[in-house]
């Protein structure tokens, strides 16, 4: 995974952008970077809206980190909702594209 940096558990950190590693151990990798990148593609496609709306942090953590994802919204084109639910939105980082992948994309 490369370099990998871990928090100290009482850093304040938005969660709903989060990858579950995060959530989970506090670390940060380029592999977090690619779940973050995949939560503003989101954002982007949902005209801004929050990730997660209506939903409290607590919620968010157990969510992601058993495995679920927010879903790209239908205006966003279909090849990239499936690239980002397949290869962006993993619960573990080994099977998460790498950044150069998604720039290729």
């Amino acid at each position: 995974m490369g370099v990998q940096y871990t928090i100290r558990t009482s850093m304040k950190l938005p969660i709903k952008w989060l990858a579950p590693e995060t959530i989970a151990c506090f670390t940060f990798s380029l592999k977090t970077d690619v779940f973050s990148f995949g939560i503003v593609v989101f954002e982007i496609f949902s005209d801004g809206a929050e990730p997660w709306e209506g939903r409290t942090n607590a919620e968010v953590k157990v969510a992601v980190t058993n495995g679920q994802f927010v879903s790209m919204p239908p205006c966003c084109p279909e090849p990239l909702r499936i690239f980002i639910a397949e290869r962006v939105f993993t619960k573990d980082p080994a099977q998460r594209v790498h950044i150069s992948e998604v720039r290729l994309f």
